[in-house]
């Protein structure tokens, strides 16, 4: 298992932040706030993660967790496999609309990758759980330079297939999306 050695909590809007106040569940070793420039309030997702490489001069492999998910995934598997991405099957044809879907070939390798499609073509959903490998950061700052999405983390995958080969780690147990009010309180009743 590799060790990481630093937390970056980056901004979150400021409706999940005021009904997470007060609760720490793990210690952060590094707090680092993003220093926000340009015409929007809130600069989010890869722009984000670019302007964290560039400020804090990071060069190593990262690991991007959205905080929006609740899951009982064991992270140390994911490392231990060092795969890009993550996946799970979903059952349910509504929640794969609503979240990244991929097709996989017999060795895991990432085929497609689709943003909440009208139609999946598979059941494997992809979380928002990345890991970017340090020659993988400079190809970040090239997505963003041709005028590509900034904010979600799973529109740059469908752009890396084509650059890279991506794999993903296909885990067992269960993955919630919180990231609305409503999803979040859902998630509250099951536990």
């Amino acid at each position: 298992v590799k060790l990481f050695l630093f937390v970056y909590m980056l901004p979150m809007p400021s409706s999940i932040k005021a009904s997470c106040s007060g609760r720490n569940a793990f210690p952060i070793l590094r707090r680092y706030k993003c220093s926000m420039m340009g015409p929007f309030p809130m600069i989010t997702g890869l722009a984000q993660l670019r302007i964290l490489v560039e400020q804090t001069g990071l060069q190593d492999d990262v690991m991007v967790l959205a905080g929006d998910n609740l899951f009982d995934m064991k992270l140390t598997d994911f490392i231990d496999y060092y795969y890009m991405i993550t996946t799970h099957e979903l059952d349910d044809l509504e929640e794969a609309k609503r979240t990244g879907i991929i097709e996989l070939d017999a060795d895991g390798r990432v085929l497609s990758f689709e943003e909440k499609p009208a139609q999946p073509k598979t059941n494997l959903a992809v979380p928002p759980f990345y890991i970017y490998k340090k020659e993988t950061l400079p190809l970040i700052q090239q997505y963003l330079a041709e005028g590509h999405n900034p904010d979600a983390p799973g529109n740059f995958i469908p752009w890396l297939i084509g650059h890279k080969p991506v794999y993903a780690y296909k885990f067992e147990g269960r993955r919630y999306d919180i990231g609305t009010l409503e999803s979040y309180e859902r998630v509250q009743e099951l536990f």
